[in-house]
């Protein structure tokens, strides 16, 4: 077991964090399946199906620190790490099982 996964336990641990960080957050569709979680600040509004994802996308926008809208404002250059990603965990031993 992880010592932290992406599950709705954390969705509020999530929206405390945006809260603390200026962002105003809502959902659309509540209760109907297809829930969409939004956050703006300063008028850039951001939108995922979860907040531990929109968590990740408030920290692309802090992290790129855009000055205006262009598009794909939030690319990071590099190499593809994506099509080359590890499908094994590297040896590490979790936090789980140390004492």
């Amino acid at each position: 077991m992880p010592t932290l996964t992406s599950y709705s336990d954390v969705f509020n641990t999530c929206l405390l964090m945006l809260k603390k960080r200026g962002w105003r957050y809502w959902v659309v569709g509540k209760g109907q399946g297809e829930e969409q979680f939004w956050a703006e600040r300063d008028g850039w509004d951001l939108s995922a199906t979860s907040p531990v994802e929109l968590l990740g996308l408030v920290m692309i926008y802090e992290t790129k620190q855009p000055q205006d809208y262009t598009e794909y404002w939030w690319r990071e250059q590099g190499p593809d790490v994506l099509s080359r990603i590890p499908t094994k965990a590297p040896k590490y031993r979790s936090k789980i099982h140390r004492s």
